[in-house]
């Protein structure tokens, strides 16, 4: 017990130093405030802008959230194709396809990273990241 009266300022002040240290990191403030543009998630909301309306779901993404049409490095080919699109979680479709895709019958477009694509679709998605497109039920 004596011990841990001899500690606890210093417990305390190291504690406060790491909760200052967490709260003030660069961008924490960024990401809270903007959350919808650093999301991995494109919602049925944002969407629904006016500014988007006849838009195609590949020109919405490229508005909207143009990173994710951003790939580093090439394919197996040596093609740099992007990242590769499921629709309601059915076999990879090349990006261009969104393109065919009008924005009302879509209910969310999802950003899979390698690895998250790696868990949801096995070996085939850890070729790069997928995009995972959810359409409306109708």
């Amino acid at each position: 017990m004596r011990s841990f009266r001899r500690y606890a300022p210093i417990l305390c002040a190291l504690s406060a130093l790491l909760s200052l240290a967490c709260a003030s990191a660069p961008g924490a403030s960024a990401r809270s405030n903007s959350n919808e543009r650093v999301s991995d998630v494109i919602t049925e909301q944002e969407l629904a802008d006016p500014a988007l309306a006849g838009s195609s779901t590949l020109e919405a993404v490229q508005r909207l959230r143009p990173r994710f049409l951003n790939q580093r490095g090439a394919g197996l080919k040596g093609k740099d194709e992007g990242p590769r699109v499921s629709v309601n979680g059915a076999a990879f479709v090349a990006v261009n396809e969104l393109a065919h895709i009008g924005i009302a019958e879509v209910s969310e477009i999802r950003y899979l990273s390698i690895a998250d694509a790696g868990l949801r679709f096995g070996l085939d998605g850890t070729m790069g990241p997928v995009l995972l497109v959810t359409l409306r039920r109708r």
